[in-house]
């Protein structure tokens, strides 16, 4: 993609191939969490508004803000039985949580915590739409 575009983007939410081409980085990072906070950086440096979340699958993600926060969340461990919605869940599950911020609160690493959860319950079920938490399974 053209550099200009991310300048659109407020959140970007990737998985480590994805975030691997559109850097022009090999596809196999030496140092996966190192060299995806890199990455991500770079994102937020091409113009991305807020943050940028690099989903590494069983090894959890990384996130990088433009106000310069950056981590890893751990990835839940749990009996993976489909991965097919997983992606679309923890988007969502991201989303609700943004949504649900009062203006000026919003904690990203509570709803990346919050989204790994859902995520993490989505693979323990087969299939996509099915598999998909309702808001009241993850509340605590």
């Amino acid at each position: 993609m053209p550099d200009f575009v991310y300048q659109d983007i407020d959140t970007l939410i990737m998985n480590e191939t994805e975030s691997s081409i559109l850097a022009g980085q090999p596809k196999t990072l030496e140092e996966p969490t190192d060299d995806a906070i890199i990455i991500a950086r770079q994102f937020l440096h091409w113009g991305v508004k807020e943050a940028v979340i690099i989903t590494l699958g069983a090894r959890g993600l990384i996130y990088a803000t433009i106000s310069g926060q950056q981590g890893h969340i751990p990835a839940r461990k749990v009996d993976v039985v489909d991965t097919t919605a997983a992606g679309d869940t923890f988007a969502g599950a991201y989303a609700v949580e943004r949504a649900r911020a009062p203006s000026g609160e919003f904690d990203i690493e509570k709803a990346l915590a919050f989204a790994t959860l859902a995520a993490s319950k989505a693979v323990g079920k087969a299939g996509a739409m099915t598999s998909i938490p309702r808001l009241e399974e993850l509340q605590a």
